[in-house]
């Protein structure tokens, strides 16, 4: 007998078959040697429910569990919303320094940390590149300036 065969799930499968086939059986009162006595249907029938009890009782919890997580993902867009509106309520009812703010688990917005005059040169730099490839442009011109279309992919054999 190999060992796959008393793995968890063909132990499962082999006492559902058995339990099917456990009345046709020993219908009529026919009864069965098993650990060293005779046992009829009730007897190997609360045997080999007691069994499989555990197996049933995983497939319900793991159900419950994969259901649970469903609804989890579900309410998670609605939980994020609250936790925003009841920090924008408690920064405007009790200011981002106040104690019950940070009681509420909310920590301050960072301050930005000021820039070096190198930085400051390269920003410049970058956004005079900028204008130089895309021209002067205003908010109207923007929008109005078309985009390139999209080039289509190659695919290395040339077809």
């Amino acid at each position: 007998m190999s060992s796959n065969t008393k793995s968890p799930k063909n132990v499962e499968i082999s006492l559902k078959q058995i339990k099917v086939a456990l009345p046709n059986v020993l219908a009529g009162g026919k009864t069965m040697l098993f650990r060293q006595a005779n046992q009829g249907l009730t007897v190997m029938g609360g045997l080999v429910d007691a069994a499989l009890k555990p197996f049933t009782d995983a497939d319900a919890a793991e159900v419950q569990r994969t259901q649970a997580v469903t609804a989890k993902r579900a309410n998670e867009p609605v939980a994020a919303q609250l936790v925003e509106d009841i920090k924008k309520a408690a920064s405007a009812s009790f200011g981002e320094s106040s104690e019950e703010f940070s009681a509420l688990g909310f920590s301050p917005r960072k301050k930005a940390t000021p820039m070096t005059a190198q930085e400051k040169q390269q920003k410049v730099n970058k956004m005079l590149q900028t204008k130089a490839a895309r021209g002067e442009l205003g908010k109207g011109a923007k929008k109005r300036k078309k985009s390139p279309p999209p080039t289509p992919p190659t695919t290395g054999s040339g077809k």
